[in-house]
C-alpha cells in the first residue's frame, strides 16, 4: 500500500488550501480514510480523483465530439 497523506499533503499536492481540502472531504467530494480522528488519503486514490476532475471539465468539440483534426 502507498504511504498514506494527510490533509497538508493532498493541499500542497492539488494546491489548494488545507480548509478547501477539509470542504471537499466533508461534502464526499474526496476519497479519503479515516482511522480514528485522522483523515488519510491513499495517493494513487488522489491522483486518479485528479485525472477524473480533469476529464470532466475538458471542453466538448461543437462538432460532435471529433475535436480538430
Amino acid at each position: 500500500m502507498d504511504t498514506l497523506m494527510t490533509i497538508a499533503d493532498v493541499a500542497e499536492k492539488i494546491q489548494m488550501s488545507q480548509a478547501a481540502v477539509r470542504k471537499f472531504v466533508l461534502n464526499g467530494m474526496i476519497p479519503y480514510l479515516k482511522i480514528g480522528a485522522a483523515i488519510r488519503f491513499i495517493p494513487s486514490e488522489i491522483v486518479e480523483w485528479l485525472e477524473e476532475r480533469k476529464r470532466a471539465k475538458k471542453p466538448k468539440a461543437a462538432d460532435g465530439g471529433e475535436g480538430l483534426r
